[in-house]
């Protein structure tokens, strides 16, 4: 009887106790605590199951568009195709069975019912359309694009693809920021536990110290939390992406940002699974054993923070850099090597906070990648140029992020010999339009070596790896991987099916084949003859044997009159005018651009000397345009690194010395992300010193068509460079013109 008197007076005194505890400052904290705790983690279901709703219904919106594509094609085939022809069809046109879509669902016996109709025909006929229904729903639908707009059920898939690009673009970082918060609360949690618990206050006999700084921790992430995830019972009614969007405001954003609608569409229509093959969808060289490919496939790739969906060619892109850590990146102008490199370093940040990441590119690009890592990433652009380098450098050293370094501006070397006095390494170093360094005799090419020998992963990147020379694609082996360098200098006489050799530090993806959804590109050369004023000027500059002059005289033509080709460039822009196309037109001289800018309204003019700044703001003026505007841009500052999707009409004044440079030029507007059709107006002379460069344009296209597109080196001689091409062709014209 004693004993359970003194248990029940024990249980009395701990319930007394604990009642005292539950309600004392330290109780009141800890409840507060678990409270705001439990509320993160309700906070962040609803994140998820938002995203998930937005996710399901773009899911379904694309099963909808598939089945209504679906029965658009059965529609399109007539009954007549399924069987041989003689067949007598009219019994099952009468009864209104004219194509493959009024027979689906239709059985060889309900056929038989049809008067006119026998047993052989219906069998026929239903085995035939059972067929053709199973082969047409096995093939892939087009990836839809603008004239899908019109249909019901594109309009629909759009907007729910564009609410799922609005819901990620604020919810995906919402929910980082909140995996933070929640991390934190558990933290504070588990402190505020161990000083203020139950046990702790018991055995301080009531006294916790340090309760009002265990409190101002809670109230600061209770504060955080209300300004970022506000009180409400329902948080999404007034998101943007649940509101209705316009169907001209959607026409505008699809147009504007197509490839980030093609990133989120792709995996929802299915077109990222299936039998497609391994180069069709994820750009896998074929050149690649299948121990190496599995071990790129299972190379980890933590891109939450990485604010765009990417293809999945461009996901094998990035695995492909991290896990072979030195390569070339040669994949075709406009797929988008920028996002890949953005994603490897994502990643790469996400396993060490702080990394350093190193940019070299063109001038001309510079302000696109420091805009490129502010929208797509959370890292920081340091730009090393111009002013403020030395601060920029500085901060970079110290606490990582993604230096942008120009090659004109990265040849002082400083910026790797402090990383080396540091004993620091580069974690990702990128180079951008590595043929700027092809000439490993150069100067800026022996600093960038100097930077590969201090990166833990290097990648060249240069959708034109081979130009003038074989052996310069070698050269660019030689950063990466120097026996790869050899064995490509080796095979240059006469070796071939180097495929397996490279593809380990080579990844070359064309258009063709990882972009179906990609406009076709119109190239219209078009070859006009001079007037006579025209031909008078020429004649001229070939007696005077200034081979720069004879070229822009081609263009310029007489003083008192437009020549033929400024002539043909006004009817091409006032066509363009009429139909609404943006237009870009390039020259190699200033001096033509200084004509065309006479001549033609225009939005302004990409050439060297323009700062960067100012060619940034040309260059969004030109996209965010409406309708009709005309960009005029040298093709050297303007033709490299830069997205001018917004036009899709380009007109090159005159050939130029390599085949890339046109390339580059036309892949500005050709590229992932537009909707239209490309058309690419090449202006060319008849009996000038044209004619003679274009011979050599098509041979060096050739030599880079059997080469680099495979990445498979054969038999190529060298060519010849311009200066003595120059001599060559003035001496040749003069002998013509005298004769």
């Amino acid at each position: 009887m004693l004993a359970v008197v003194l248990l029940a007076t024990s249980a009395a005194t701990a319930a007394a106790s604990w009642c005292i505890h539950r309600w004392s400052p330290a109780g009141a904290l800890l409840r507060r605590a678990r409270r705001f705790h439990r509320r993160l983690i309700r906070l962040a279901e609803s994140l998820d199951d938002e995203l998930d709703r937005v996710e399901d219904a773009l899911e379904a919106a694309a099963g909808e568009y598939s089945e209504d594509q679906f029965q658009e094609r059965l529609a399109a085939i007539p009954v007549t195709k399924l069987i041989a022809k003689g067949a007598r069809w009219s019994a099952l046109e009468e009864c209104g069975v004219r194509t493959l879509a009024d027979l689906t669902g239709r059985s060889a016996a309900s056929l038989e019912n049809i008067p006119g109709v026998g047993r052989v025909t219906a069998q026929r006929v239903s085995t035939a359309a059972a067929d053709w229904i199973r082969r047409i729903g096995e093939a892939p639908i087009d990836m839809p694009g603008l004239a899908q707009l019109k249909s019901r059920s594109g309009v629909t898939l759009f907007a729910r693809a564009w609410a799922l690009l609005a819901a990620r673009q604020e919810l995906v970082p919402s929910r980082q920021r909140l995996d933070d918060s929640i991390e934190e609360s558990h933290k504070n949690q588990k402190e505020i536990q161990a000083r203020a618990g139950y046990t702790a206050w018991l055995q301080a006999k009531g006294r916790v110290d340090g309760v009002p700084a265990l409190e101002e921790s809670v109230e600061r992430l209770e504060i955080l939390c209300e300004l970022n995830w506000p009180s409400d019972a329902q948080p999404f009614a007034r998101a943007p992406w649940r509101r209705r969007l316009k169907k001209r405001d959607l026409e505008k954003d699809v147009e504007r940002r197509y490839a980030d609608f093609v990133a989120v569409l792709e995996p929802a229509l299915g077109l990222s699974t299936g039998s497609a093959s391994d180069v069709e969808i994820a750009g896998v060289p074929r050149g690649l054993t299948s121990e190496v490919v599995e071990r790129i496939q299972n190379q980890p790739l933590e891109i939450s923070k990485l604010r765009l969906t990417l293809r999945r060619y461009q996901d094998f892109g990035a695995r492909y850099m991290l896990a072979q850590r030195r390569t070339l990146l040669g994949d075709e102008m406009g797929l988008g090597k920028t996002i890949q490199a953005l994603a490897a370093m994502v990643h790469i940040e996400s396993e060490a906070a702080g990394s350093r990441f190193l940019v070299i590119c063109p001038a001309s690009i510079v302000t696109n990648w420091c805009r490129e890592i502010e929208s797509r990433t959370d890292l920081a652009p340091r730009l090393i140029h111009g002013r403020g380098r030395d601060e920029e450098m500085a901060s970079w050293i110290s606490a990582g992020g993604v230096a942008v370094s120009s090659y004109a501006g990265f040849r002082d070397r400083r910026l790797v010999q402090t990383l080396a006095r540091a004993g620091l390494s580069i974690d990702l170093l990128i180079a951008d339009e590595a043929h700027y360094v092809k000439n490993p005799e150069a100067a800026r090419s022996a600093v960038v070596r100097m930077a590969v020998n201090r990166s833990l992963r290097v990648s060249l990147m240069s959708g034109t790896p081979i130009e003038n020379r074989l052996a310069e694609f070698s050269n660019l082996f030689r950063y990466i991987s120097p026996p790869i360098a050899r064995e490509v200098e080796q095979a240059i006489p006469g070796g071939t099916g180097l495929a397996q050799v490279i593809a380990p530090a080579y990844l070359r993806r064309n258009q063709e084949d990882v972009l179906k959804e990609l406009p076709p590109l119109i190239n219209k050369p078009e070859w006009l003859d001079l007037s006579s004023e025209d031909r008078a000027a020429y004649n001229e500059s070939v007696l005077e044997g200034n081979y720069a002059r004879m070229r822009q005289t081609v263009t310029l033509g007489g003083p008192r009159t437009p020549s033929v080709k400024l002539s043909r460039l006004l009817e091409l822009v006032e066509e363009y005018r009429d139909e609404g196309r943006k237009v870009i037109v390039f020259s190699f001289f200033l001096g033509v651009l200084a004509r065309v800018a006479d001549e033609i309204p225009h939005i302004g003019i990409l050439q060297g000397s323009v700062p960067l700044t100012k060619r940034a703001a040309i260059v969004d003026r030109f996209q965010a345009a409406e309708g009709h505007a005309v960009l005029l841009a040298q093709v050297m500052a303007g033709g490299v690194g830069l997205n001018l999707h917004a036009a899709s009409a380009v007109v090159i004044m005159e050939p130029q010395w390599k085949p890339s440079t046109e390339e580059q030029a036309i892949a500005r507007a050709h590229r992932m992300g537009q909707v239209r059709s490309v058309v690419a107006h090449r202006l060319l002379a008849r009996e000038t010193i044209e004619e003679r460069l274009v011979e050599v344009l098509e041979a060096k296209q050739k030599i880079f068509d059997e080469h680099a597109r495979p990445s498979d080196l054969k038999d190529a001689a060298a060519a010849a460079n311009e200066s003595q091409f120059a001599a060559r062709a003035v001496a040749s014209e003069q002998a013509a013109l005298l004769n």
